[in-house]
């Protein structure tokens, strides 16, 4: 179990906060790999005096977006990370209630759309991109409010 780093530790809580200024959200890289790197970064910047200051343009480049930013339904920011880096926001968009052919009903959502390239298997400098969409539940989030 790795050491227990307090400075650290504020270091990742403003990450998170500044962030979430962002609509982003550090939350989906359980092995913290991307606050770790920042905070090596820090350390080797011989820790700047204003914290935040230093973080938002890196927060700004890491986090990614074709167009604006995402306007987040619920309250927990849910930006998908890939390999230990921020994927990037491509939109989002309003899926109606509607009944599907067994006839279930499936609520209205809201679905964000997140791309990042991937190295190709087929090697030789290619890649690809991959896709993931995260869905809020608007129902839900209006029940939250």
């Amino acid at each position: 179990m790795p050491e227990f780093d307090r400075d650290e530790m504020l270091f990742g809580s403003k990450v998170v906060r500044v962030a979430a200024e962002l609509s982003a959200s550090v939350l989906a890289d359980p092995e913290r790999i991307f606050v770790r790197d920042l905070y090596r970064e820090y350390l080797d910047d011989e820790k700047p005096r204003d914290v935040v200051k230093w973080l938002r343009p890196r927060l700004e480049t890491a986090f990614k977006c074709v167009g604006e930013r995402p306007r987040w339904i619920e309250r927990t920011e849910a930006w998908p990370f890939l390999n230990g880096r921020p994927m990037t926001f491509i939109r989002q968009f309003d899926v109606p209630e509607f009944v599907m052919p067994d006839g279930k009903t499936a609520g209205a959502t809201t679905l964000y759309v997140f791309c990042a390239g991937v190295d190709d298997p087929r090697g030789k400098g290619w890649w690809q991109m991959q896709y993931t969409a995260v869905a809020q539940e608007q129902d839900l989030a209006r029940a939250r409010l």
